[in-house]
């Protein structure tokens, strides 16, 4: 199976020059850029993944694969393939939507970074569920001459640190003016920012960073959505065998937030596990007398936890209780409370319906001349059936 990303950018060389296109050339085939590389070259290349598409990350994941293949884009479409021969085996965090590439000469030595291409297929398929993303962003960006940055990001704080304690930073925030870093920066709202560093060391080298990052301290919410058939008898919730019970986590912006449960048992291990379809009640329990307690919470991408919340129910499995007595003309039953109320329905020996009625606990009827079959079906779709047998009726 092939993985590919389309990527837009000036790849018409009629506006490149002679020289410049020769020495291009040279440099493509000394940095293992040159199109296509062989699917059975084994150099290896450092893939970035991140949000933006510009160069502001706001997290980084490196990862180390064999060569992809560079399909020759059609002439001045500004269009190009990156073909992978195999899975990139890694989950990857949906805010990912681009990526770029740089190739290994030797170890330790690479070649210069591609330009930024949006992923359009794929990468992996093992996105959902997603893997648990680190709550820190830990970004080292070096251009190979000291003094280095790096950033260190949790929570509403960011960190900015060079090679030494020696080193002199200054940081321009949002465009604002330039300004020395002392202490660690805590920002009290929410929201996107970018932030330039400078930073000197002693030998009056000088090395200037642009990142970008979000701020993200608000926690997702998490609920638990119950669907018919149910009923509540006085304060407890009884389901159906075909219930079912969905789980959504909210957050903002929306759809980077995933839900979480398990089934609790007590005296036992509570083993969260993410949530991807409905749950269907008949699926949770083999015995549920004494309940079913479900306990869940929503996460966000960047480890933001909602409160865990439970929820309790009981599964009625059993067909209404009820007992009838009577002859071929009139009927009268007995229900018992938890199956009540239900739906009787009176039926002819062909199956074709007489009278269809709501009746509670004790009630009697008429019957039609020529009932046969009386069904009573409660709120969860549970049934049971009698039939006629001379002037009785038995189930």
């Amino acid at each position: 199976m092939f993985y590919s990303s389309r990527v837009h950018g000036n790849t018409n060389p009629g506006k490149t020059s002679a020289l410049t296109l020769l020495l291009s050339l040279i440099f493509l085939c000394l940095t293992g850029f040159i199109l296509p590389l062989s699917a059975n070259n084994e150099r290896e290349v450092i893939i970035t993944f991140q949000a933006e598409a510009e160069a502001s990350f706001y997290q980084i994941e490196w990862l180390t694969i064999p060569s992809p293949t560079w399909e020759n884009p059609d002439k001045g479409s500004g269009v190009a393939e990156v073909i992978f021969e195999s899975p990139i085996k890694k989950n990857l965090p949906r805010i990912y939507r681009y990526f770029r590439i740089r190739s290994a000469l030797q170890p330790g030595l690479y070649g210069q970074w591609s330009q930024v291409y949006e992923i359009k297929s794929n990468m992996t398929r093992e996105i959902a569920p997603r893997e648990k993303v680190k709550t820190w962003l830990n970004q080292f960006i070096t251009d190979g001459e000291p003094p280095s940055t790096r950033y260190f990001l949790k929570g509403n704080t960011l960190e900015i640190f060079g090679d030494s304690e020696s080193d002199a930073i200054r940081y321009r925030l949002n465009k604002q003016k330039e300004v020395d870093y002392t202490e660690p920066l805590k920002f009290e709202k929410n929201g996107y920012y970018e932030i330039e560093s400078n930073i000197t060391d002693s030998n009056g080298r000088v090395n200037r960073r642009k990142i970008g990052f979000y701020v993200d301290t608000v926690k997702p919410v998490g609920l638990a959505l119950i669907y018919p058939p149910f009923y509540y008898y006085i304060d407890q919730l009884v389901l159906g065998e075909q219930s079912t019970i969905q789980f959504k986590a909210t957050d903002n912006p929306p759809g980077q937030a995933a839900a979480f449960y398990a089934v609790y048992k007590k005296g036992q291990p509570v083993n969260f596990k993410p949530y991807t379809k409905p749950l269907i009640a008949k699926d949770l329990v083999e015995n549920s007398e004494e309940g079913v307690w479900l306990v869940y919470y929503a996460e966000d991408l960047v480890g933001n936890q909602s409160p865990v919340k439970a929820i309790g129910f009981l599964i009625d499995r059993k067909a209404p209780r009820v007992q009838l007595s009577g002859n071929s003309k009139s009927v009268s039953f007995e229900i018992e409370e938890l199956s009540i109320p239900v739906k009787m329905r009176v039926r002819s020996a062909d199956g074709s319906l007489l009278e269809s009625r709501t009746v509670k606990n004790k009630d009697s009827i008429t019957l039609p001349v020529n009932a046969e079959i009386i069904d009573f079906t409660d709120h969860l779709n549970n049934t049971v059936t009698f039939k006629k047998s001379g002037e009785n009726w038995s189930n």
